[in-house]
């Protein structure tokens, strides 16, 4: 059975889509806010998303975005009632693969996300490139310019995460979740060890691998570049001169 993440914030429209797609055998998840709902594209694995534009929290152009750059290559409807052609535009430019205008029929909806899913699916990559640092999913093993870094299966589970989202906030939740077994009881204190390990071993490898990740109080963790690796072309140049 496929899967669709629904993103919307309209809880009466949303339970219809649901119900409406559940009785054509198709398998519907449903989050009200674009937080949440860029936190699921993020974490888990879904056939076809069917995300509104005007949410709370996120809203579905700066998710499809946000999505898109991260390197997520699930098919996005777009669902709206803005219906003027610079908005359809602005729709399919941000990553959506297909825009539907509100008032709408069900049939309609089906068809689309029908072809949506005919759709060839994405090969997720095994290796991630940040910079200097290669990350290999299949084996879980990380490289910085070809030095082995040695990490705990949690500590790689969560920079994986972090680096298929570099430069965005990832959730604690998200990275429990990744990190984790489920439901399973998880400290502040064990998630930040867990994180200053695995900034040390980022930034005191023999080869340091310039990107670093960040706290971003109240919201999550990132992945981005060093300040100090950013500044170093800079550097150099001014040495040369």
């Amino acid at each position: 059975m496929s899967k669709i993440l629904l993103i919307e914030d309209e809880e009466r429209f949303a339970r219809m889509i649901k119900s409406y797609l559940k009785s054509r055998l198709l398998d519907v998840e449903w989050v009200s806010n674009g937080t949440d709902g860029l936190e699921l594209l993020q974490t888990e694995s879904f056939d076809a998303a069917i995300i509104d534009w005007n949410l709370p929290g996120l809203e579905g152009v700066d998710i499809i975005h946000r999505y898109r750059a991260s390197g997520g290559q699930t098919p996005v409807m777009m669902l709206t009632g803005r219906g003027e052609l610079k908005e359809k535009v602005a729709g399919f430019e941000c990553g959506a693969d297909d825009y539907l205008t509100k008032p709408f029929q069900a049939d309609e909806l089906y068809v689309r996300v029908k072809s949506l899913l005919r759709r060839p699916k994405a090969i997720k990559s095994s290796e991630i490139l940040v910079g200097d640092l290669r990350i290999l999913s299949d084996n879980a093993q990380v490289f910085v310019r070809g030095e082995a870094i040695n990490l705990t299966k949690k500590e790689f589970a969560i920079l994986e995460l972090l680096a298929r989202n570099k430069g965005n906030i990832v959730s604690i939740e998200a990275l429990v979740k990744k990190a984790w077994p489920p439901h399973a009881d998880v400290s502040v204190e064990t998630l930040r060890s867990h994180f200053t390990h695995l900034r040390v071993k980022l930034k005191d490898s023999a080869k340091s691998s310039g990107w670093e990740i960040r706290n971003v109080y109240g919201s999550g963790y990132l992945l981005e570049e060093s300040s100090a690796s950013a500044s170093e072309p800079a550097a150099e140049q001014t040495a040369q001169e």
